[in-house]
């Protein structure tokens, strides 16, 4: 799976790659331009955040919004990376 932000529609596209061919699976609205995505370390979530500060947190594999606030991204960033062990 590839996630590609792209702040000028206000989107997260999603992709899945099968052999040669690229295709789109999803389209992640925001209510800004979204500036940047992440993983959780285990993979079950996707962090995006857009021009609003608004953090979208996505439950994989299924893509359904799991919480939405607004907060500073660092907050979240620092829920996703902290280290596990």
């Amino acid at each position: 799976m590839f996630f590609f932000p792209q702040p000028s529609d206000q989107k997260v596209h999603v992709y899945e790659l099968n052999n040669d061919t690229l295709s789109e699976k999803r389209a992640l609205a925001h209510d800004g331009g979204v500036m940047d995505v992440s993983y959780s370390p285990d993979g079950a979530h996707l962090a995006a955040v857009d021009t609003y500060r608004k953090v979208y947190l996505y439950k994989l594999p299924e893509y359904e919004v799991s919480e939405h606030r607004v907060l500073c991204a660092e907050f979240w960033c620092s829920l996703l990376c902290e280290d596990e062990s």
